[in-house]
């Protein structure tokens, strides 16, 4: 959004989110690429409310930026029971953003070590927080720090961190503070012990202050392809209402069962996807209507308006 205040009486878009629940986001009429997305005027509620001029004004912004803007197919609804392997195939068919990120790169530097050692980074940093702040945080960080050794020069430069913690907490990157404290820890060791180079160990990962099992799972499957399985809300909660876990196992019972039943190459893509169908769409208030799996989802019908 571009932040600015909407006058009163102004012709404004409302879009529907759900996250983390049912909201309504409001822009401008300018703010076209926020909301313009493959957009059809039949999809707007009130248009008979609309006069003459608001309905020719919205029709000819539709049509001019929807002549330039790539509209992805749209996928087919799945119909019939899914068990987790099948499950699998249709969501890491419908997200593509496993490896993708550049963090600042061109494409010819992804999967460098400069590019392991930033999506290392990247992974402590999002934890707890929406992926746009982090984005927003990593774009800013590592066009001033594009090295393990130019961030190292930040330790003990109170003035700066606190430049960049007030930065994170404006686009809230939740604890920021903990987290810049983690990651130059982490990156003193990458220095110090790996030669600046991310570990190809998970030990050694979870051995770094901040370094969780998930993040280590997300590193591994990230940087070095590793057959792991990051465990986050999103991840439990979609395979709870798809029936696959029970309320009470365990972060590794889930990850056996996952290793167990999913092609190794494809385990660390299922676990992105979760994130992009928990974001978009299978959040904490599900958007059922929405969803092209609603017809194989066993709990869908708990949300779905018919």
């Amino acid at each position: 959004m571009c932040k600015k205040n909407i006058e009163k009486g102004e012709f404004r878009i409302g879009v529907i989110t759900f996250y983390p629940h049912k909201n309504i986001k409001w822009y401008h009429m300018d703010c076209s690429d926020r909301w313009i997305m493959g957009v059809q005027f039949d999809d707007f509620w009130y248009k008979k409310q609309m006069d003459e001029d608001m309905t020719s004004t919205l029709k000819w912004k539709i049509g001019e930026l929807n002549g330039r803007v790539v509209v992805p197919a749209k996928m087919p609804e799945i119909v019939g029971a899914l068990d987790m392997p099948r499950f699998m195939t249709a969501i890491t068919t419908r997200y593509d953003k496993f490896r993708s990120f550049r963090f600042g790169l061109p494409d010819n530097q992804k999967y460098t070590e400069n590019w392991k050692w930033r999506c290392f980074l990247a992974t402590m940093l999002v934890c707890n927080t929406h992926e746009t702040a982090m984005l927003a945080f990593i774009d800013k960080l590592f066009k001033v720090y594009r090295t393990p050794e130019a961030l190292e020069k930040l330790r003990g430069d109170q003035v700066t961190t606190k430049a960049w913690m007030d930065f994170g907490d404006k686009i809230d990157l939740r604890h920021v503070g903990k987290k810049m404290a983690y990651i130059l820890r982490a990156n003193k060791k990458l220095i110090d012990n790996h030669d600046g180079k991310v570990p190809n160990d998970r030990d050694t990962l979870q051995a770094m202050a901040g370094v969780g099992r998930h993040v280590a799972s997300i590193t591994m499957a990230w940087c070095h392809e590793e057959a792991e399985f990051g465990i986050d809300v999103h991840v439990k909660r979609i395979l709870k209402r798809w029936g696959y876990i029970d309320d009470d196992m365990h972060d590794l019972h889930i990850e056996d069962k996952v290793k167990e039943l999913i092609p190794r190459n494809k385990i660390g893509h299922f676990s992105r996807a979760f994130v992009d169908h928990g974001q978009q769409v299978c959040g904490y208030t599900p958007n059922c209507d929405g969803c092209y799996l609603r017809s194989s989802c066993p709990t869908a019908a708990k949300y779905l308006d018919w």
